[in-house]
């Protein structure tokens, strides 16, 4: 089960992929990668956000290893 704190957010095996999604710099923020657990069409848990691109990978290939389910880069 994915839980934040004590709260319950869904079971694994609700999980259809693990998205590592980019966004470009803007005059306010820098680039950066999000890190997040796809549950279907219109609906994800993001686990967080980074601005280096190796540590975004790193965490989404542990996810992976840990659950057995893929990863994508969006």
């Amino acid at each position: 089960i994915v839980q934040s704190g004590s709260n319950k957010l869904t079971p694994f095996k609700a999980i259809k992929s693990i998205d590592i999604t980019y966004k470009a710099s803007t005059s306010d923020r820098p680039e950066r990668w999000i890190v997040s657990l796809n549950l279907n069409w219109y609906s994800s848990i993001r686990v967080g956000t980074t601005c280096s691109q190796v540590d975004a990978s790193i965490i989404g290939a542990r996810i992976s290893t840990a659950t057995g389910i893929k990863v994508r880069a969006l």
